[in-house]
């Protein structure tokens, strides 16, 4: 490129160049925009979808056998996107959930007692319960 002052062609190449660069850095900030504001209503949205957990007390989980049987039944009814966790140690179950739980407690009830097993006590909070001691403490706390 040289420089050709009647016509001024470099500086014109140089406009259009620093044009490009700047409708550019324009473009890439109201991008960023448009990022911050659809994370922040993603956000917002996950924050007002209250989490939801299905607790049970159950009798006659004595292995893991029982235990295999069981989660397999919760997680056939509530689906995968939920997190089931029964546990024979404690004669835990429960199915948690981020939204509100694909399952209700009387389709739970059903679950267990329909494949042999005997519910003692069940509650629903709302809260997201991911291991079996939290579960135990919860139900402790219900009458």
């Amino acid at each position: 490129l040289k420089y050709n002052p009647q016509n001024g062609q470099i500086l014109n190449k140089l406009s259009k160049f620093s044009n490009f660069i700047l409708i550019k850095k324009s473009h890439n900030a109201r991008m960023k925009k448009y990022i911050l504001i659809t994370l922040t209503l993603l956000f917002t949205t996950t924050l007002a979808n209250s989490a939801e957990t299905v607790l049970g007390k159950v009798n006659g989980l004595v292995c893991m056998k029982c235990q295999m049987k069981l989660t397999k039944a919760l997680t056939n009814k509530a689906g995968v996107k939920t997190h089931v966790q029964v546990a024979w140690p404690e004669g835990v179950a429960m199915v948690a959930s981020n939204d509100k739980a694909n399952i209700t407690e009387e389709e739970f009830t059903k679950i267990v007692e329909a494949n042999g097993f005997e519910l003692k006590k069940i509650t629903t909070i709302n809260k997201y319960v991911n291991s079996a001691k939290d579960g135990v403490e919860i139900l402790k706390s219900v009458n």
